[in-house]
């Protein structure tokens, strides 16, 4: 049986945007799921090599607090730098949301 250009066989279940969610920790959300001025704590870091080393070049890593200003396009303030993101390296953030208060 011949298969298509995208089938399964030759690429997996999984291929294109996004990610599967079962490795995701309990209560993880995706920055895009956020409001704007939603302050997050990011919680873990998914994806390759270079992915991670580009979000740490960013100064996004594991434990690090920002604040959503946009959404469309993806902007966050790490401390006095604004970020712009794309939405592919941006879904390999895992965040959660924190009050003001925990800042």
């Amino acid at each position: 049986m011949r298969h298509g250009r995208w089938s399964s066989h030759r690429f997996g279940r999984h291929h294109g945007f996004g990610r599967m969610v079962e490795g995701r920790p309990d209560g993880a959300l995706f920055i895009e799921e956020l409001a704007p001025g939603d302050c997050f704590e990011v919680v873990a870091i998914q994806g390759g090599r270079m992915a991670r080393q580009r979000l740490c070049e960013l100064g996004l890593a594991a434990g690090v607090r920002a604040i959503v200003e946009e959404t469309h396009p993806l902007i966050i303030r790490v401390g006095d730098t604004r970020l712009a993101l794309g939405r592919g390296l941006a879904r390999k953030v895992d965040v959660r949301k924190v009050d003001d208060g925990e800042r």
